[in-house]
């Protein structure tokens, strides 16, 4: 298969419908005196980018208009106008909102052979910062613990939460290990989700948490959701519960405890759920077997 240099994705013109063909690349240089990362390309009829500045990193889309103009932002009601210009590779130009015009100045960058421009490395790996931990004293049912939150810093739709226990024991520093291994801000999570953000022109959401729902001398029972939108027709969103006995440092499979396989708990909750006249028809999926059952500890019992 034939893919482009970096120099060709800097040089390349493709026409679009009722336009002139619109300069393609990853560009760097300011806009007003404010430095900025810029990408724009083409598909077809469809000449798009997108932008943002070093400072709050936030990706604002781009979308051709005429030969020479770019609408900022939603095209029924952009927040700003790009003019530009091509010499030499380079694009100069004006940006305009009412009475305001800031000038802009771009210098192409090198693209990595076979990638987009707007979802390439060149343009969103300047501003794909890592969350910043914060840590903040929480109880539950009298006992103490840190709830964490990393704070998002590149203004995506990025909420990431977790937990961690106080104390000193074996057993303490395992279960952290435990929770922490399953933390949203490792290396593979964020790098999963930035997949999700680059040349996605409808924007990506994620949201992670690690919440205690039962935290005794003995026990943690953890309840962990995940949730977002990366493209497609829907949003996908899970709950799940682990368990950790806080004497060994184990993860407990409660599973266990109950001495009989899902598919034969399944069918006595089946009956009892249908003989309840005021059973809720969203749970039909989870009673037809469509989705795994989760079972956690709770104060007063078993919650399923």
């Amino acid at each position: 298969m034939h893919t482009r240099s970096p120099l060709a994705w800097l040089l390349l013109l493709v026409p679009t419908a009722g336009f002139a063909a619109p300069p393609i690349g990853v560009f760097r240089g300011q806009l007003g005196g404010m430095p900025v990362y810029a990408c724009l390309e083409a598909n077809g009829e469809d000449a798009h980018g997108q932008y943002f500045d070093a400072t709050h990193r936030k990706l604002i889309n781009l979308s051709q208009d005429t030969d020479l103009r770019w609408l900022e932002g939603d095209v029924n009601a952009p927040t700003g106008v790009w003019e530009l210009q091509s010499a030499g590779g380079n694009l100069t130009g004006t940006w305009r909102h009412g009475d305001k015009a800031l000038p802009i100045q771009l210098a192409p960058l090198p693209v990595a052979a076979g990638e987009e421009p707007c979802a390439s490395a060149a343009f969103h790996t300047p501003r794909e910062l890592a969350p910043q931990l914060v840590v903040t004293p929480a109880t539950l049912q009298g006992r103490r613990f840190e709830a964490l939150q990393w704070l998002n810093r590149t203004g995506d739709d990025l909420k990431l939460g977790g937990m961690r226990l106080l104390g000193s024991t074996a057993a303490v520093a395992q279960v952290n290990a435990l929770l922490l291994a399953e933390a949203p801000d490792t290396p593979a999570r964020i790098a999963d989700y930035y997949g999700c953000v680059r040349g996605n022109r409808l924007g990506a959401q994620q949201e992670r948490d690690a919440k205690p729902l039962l935290l005794t001398p003995s026990w943690l029972v953890v309840e962990q959701t995940d949730g977002g939108y990366c493209g497609g027709a829907h949003p996908y969103a899970s709950v799940a519960h682990s368990t950790y006995d806080l004497r060994t440092g184990h993860r407990v499979d409660v599973w266990r405890w109950l001495q009989q396989p899902q598919d034969r708990l399944r069918r006595t909750l089946d009956q009892l759920w249908r003989r309840d006249t005021t059973r809720d028809a969203d749970c039909a999926d989870a009673m037809n077997g469509e989705n795994p059952l989760d079972v956690a500890p709770t104060a007063t019992g078993l919650e399923i």
